[in-house]
């Protein structure tokens, strides 16, 4: 896995192979035999049970590289049950396709899980699928920062993209938003002007904040001058082309100047 925003091939792939992922998963309960839609998808995340929130889990992946299962199987949930609330949630012990947040874990809750776990699918007439859950949304991993250091919390138009953490469990390391908040304090502490976004399933580092989108190229390239790779977990990362003479060239991958209103319209990564 890297980080890149080639997500026109790494996350998505064709529609038809959306009913082979949604049988793969662990846990499901999702399919295309509903017509209606939830108007109980989406409450307050907090209160009740001691400002505790929960959700209906659809689908659970335990393998390593199930990214593409479970995201053709969110875009496939928003579809059928006609909400935008379907949300990933990348664990230790897997990556979890979850429905809705709801402030109890009694009444509307009750009722859309009663509702949704009895889903079939048309196309091979199967189910109902009995294996979705009830579960307790998990308090941020996320280390604490303060809110000025997020990205989005600022006046930006634009930023430089300098680099990226993402969890390799075949390595056992999962601490990709520790990293990226260590990351930030230490840019900061160095005299730039350092943010970060947590994603799904990276958190990214940028530097420099333009409040025009008009200044963003003069502004961004002396900075990008001065930091011109991006790094991916701490480390370079190459791209390799041939010269004239056959012979092979390693590049470093460059820092990206970044416009923030397309990175608010999609954060799946």
């Amino acid at each position: 896995m890297n980080c890149t925003d080639e997500r026109g091939s790494r996350w998505f792939l064709g529609s038809g192979l959306s009913l082979v992922f949604l049988l793969w998963a662990g846990f499901g309960c999702g399919g295309g035999g509903y017509s209606g839609s939830s108007d109980n998808a989406t409450e307050s995340a907090g209160g009740g049970d001691g400002g505790a929130a929960y959700t209906i889990v659809l689908a659970q992946y335990t393998q390593i590289g199930s990214d593409y299962q479970a995201q053709e199987l969110m875009l496939h949930a928003k579809k059928v049950l006609k909400t935008e609330d379907i949300w990933l949630l990348n664990e230790k012990n897997g990556l979890y396709v979850n429905y809705g947040h709801f402030s109890s874990q009694t009444g509307a809750i009750e009722r859309e899980f009663e509702r949704v776990k009895k889903i079939y699918y048309d196309q091979i007439q199967a189910g109902p699928y009995q294996f979705c859950f009830i579960r307790e949304i998990p308090r941020s991993s996320a280390p604490p920062a303060p809110p000025e250091w997020n990205l989005l919390q600022n006046r930006c138009a634009a930023t430089l993209e300098i680099g990226c953490y993402f969890n390799v469990p075949e390595e056992n390391y999962f601490s990709r938003k520790e990293d990226a908040i260590q990351a930030v304090k230490s840019l900061r502490q160095a005299g730039e002007q350092a943010f970060y976004i947590h994603g799904n399933f990276e958190s990214r580092i940028y530097i420099g904040c333009v409040s025009k989108a008009a200044d963003a190229e003069k502004k961004l390239k002396t900075l990008q001058q001065k930091n011109p790779y991006r790094y991916e977990n701490g480390g370079l990362v190459y791209s390799v082309i041939h010269n004239q003479n056959n012979q092979r060239i390693r590049i470093p991958n460059p820092s990206v100047i970044r416009y923030v209103e397309d990175i608010r319209r999609d954060l799946s990564f």
